[in-house]
C-alpha cells in the first residue's frame, strides 16, 4: 500500500476521522504509530498524517465533516515545548537571552534559580520559550 502524509491541523481524534472514511479507528493507528494517544494536538498547528494515497482525496473532502463528528468529546490538550537548553558564551547578559528567546528575565532567573543577573561563560541555561517566537 503506497502512502501519503497529509498536513492536517488538530485537534482531531482518530475514532472522528474513522466515523466519515473508509479506514477503521485501528488501521488509522497503525499508519500513524507516533500519536499514542489517538489524537493530533492542538489547535492552530498541523500534524502530519499517514494516509493510503488511493484515499487522499476522500480524506480531504471528509476532513470538515470529521470535526463535527463527536466534538464535544475531543480533550483540552495544551502543548507544553520541550525547554531549551541554552549555553552561555562570552558577551551574553541575561537581557540579550531573554530578547533573543522571547521570555522576560525574571522568567530567565526563576527558572534556572538565579538570585543575581551574573552569568558564567559556559554556564547552562534551561528556557522554556516557544519555539515560534525564536
Amino acid at each position: 500500500m503506497s502512502l501519503d502524509t497529509l498536513m492536517v491541523e488538530g485537534p482531531l481524534r482518530f475514532d472522528q476521522i474513522a466515523a466519515v472514511t473508509s479506514l477503521t479507528e485501528a488501521e488509522v493507528a497503525v499508519l500513524n504509530p507516533m500519536y499514542r494517544l489517538r489524537i493530533l494536538p492542538g489547535p492552530g498547528e498541523r500534524f502530519p498524517v499517514q494516509w493510503p494515497v488511493r484515499g487522499v482525496a476522500e480524506f480531504l473532502a471528509q476532513e470538515e465533516a470529521m470535526r463535527q463528528h463527536l466534538p464535544e468529546l475531543t480533550p483540552d490538550i495544551k502543548y507544553e515545548p520541550e525547554p531549551v537548553v541554552y549555553r552561555v558564551r562570552s558577551g551574553d547578559v541575561l537581557g540579550s537571552i531573554a530578547q533573543k528567546h522571547g521570555v522576560r528575565v525574571s522568567q530567565l532567573k526563576a527558572w534556572n534559580d538565579l538570585n543575581t543577573s551574573v552569568i558564567r561563560v559556559g554556564q547552562k541555561l534551561i528556557i522554556h520559550a516557544d519555539p515560534n517566537k525564536m
